[in-house]
């Protein structure tokens, strides 16, 4: 991975901390998209000690803003004129119903706009750096969405995070469509039940669960090399719009795979985020 730039969001912590020091291990430009910059030096300064990769950056970016999302695009093509690797990890999940700044349920923004914006900013950089990659992290949860509701204004269902997770899918497919002969491919996966931060605002019965279950989940480094696998590994290259698991492709559900549903996703989340 020497001379090849990675870009990973998520990545003070959990699965994007994890995917971020693997790429650095071996040998990449990583860019660290985090919104706190102060802990983001920390955990750039830690990944340098810990490979001796000197090349480690920060992007500052609140992915819960569509404003600082454009911000973050513009000054990253400021600063850099290629882009090999593109790591969509950043997530969050909520027992009840929160709203951004832009009055979007938070998770469906921030698990499925923002990296759909995030990456559409940055597919020229992408496409002129080709053959490039681009890995959204997703899991084996994945909710039918419903688009009378997309971001559950009538009816909070815990079944949001599933939806925004199946989002991700939907968005991997479709974009590898119309990705194709570009250079860049583009891949999900579902990580494993891993051990991070991700459920840290549960409440109530949800909470005791997970907090029970923990010591038997995966840690960040195991659940991050099927991402470092598809963003570093010569045996994926050219291979584009698939679903991994343990570094095999493998079936996401049935309703995955429905073209009209991925298109109708797009051309809801341009308008969502006011693209053309």
């Amino acid at each position: 991975m020497n001379k090849r730039f990675c870009l990973v969001t998520g990545a003070t912590s959990g699965l994007g901390e994890a995917t971020a020091r693997g790429l650095a291990a071996l040998g990449a430009h990583v860019i660290l998209a985090c919104r706190d910059v102060k802990k983001g030096l920390v955990i750039a300064d830690s990944i340098k000690m810990t490979t001796g990769n000197r090349n480690i950056d920060i992007l500052q970016v609140d992915l819960a803003s569509l404003a600082s999302i454009r911000c973050a695009a513009q000054e990253f093509r400021e600063k850099y004129d290629k882009l090999h690797v593109l790591v969509n990890c950043a997530a969050v999940i909520h027992s009840e119903r929160i709203l951004t700044g832009d009055g979007f349920e938070s998770m469906m923004a921030v698990n499925h706009l923002a990296p759909f914006l995030l990456t559409h900013l940055l597919l020229d950089v992408l496409k002129n750096s080709a053959p490039s990659r681009i890995i959204n992290y997703t899991s084996a949860v994945q909710e039918e969405l419903d688009f009378d509701d997309l971001m559950s204004s009538n009816n909070f269902s815990r079944k949001m995070y599933g939806r925004t997770k199946m989002a991700n899918v939907l968005f991997t497919y479709e974009l590898s469509h119309r990705l194709e002969g570009s250079g860049v491919t583009v891949n999900c996966l579902h990580p494993g039940v891993v051990r991070t931060r991700l459920g840290r605002d549960m409440t109530g019965m949800l909470k005791l669960v997970i907090t029970l279950m923990l010591p038997f989940f995966l840690s960040a480094a195991k659940g991050a090399e099927t991402a470092v696998y598809l963003a570093s590994s010569a045996e994926v290259e050219g291979v584009t719009g698939k679903y991994y698991t343990k570094k095999k492709a493998v079936a996401s559900s049935q309703a995955s795979y429905d073209e009209a549903v991925m298109r109708r996703l797009w051309e809801a989340s341009e308008k969502l985020v006011n693209i053309n």
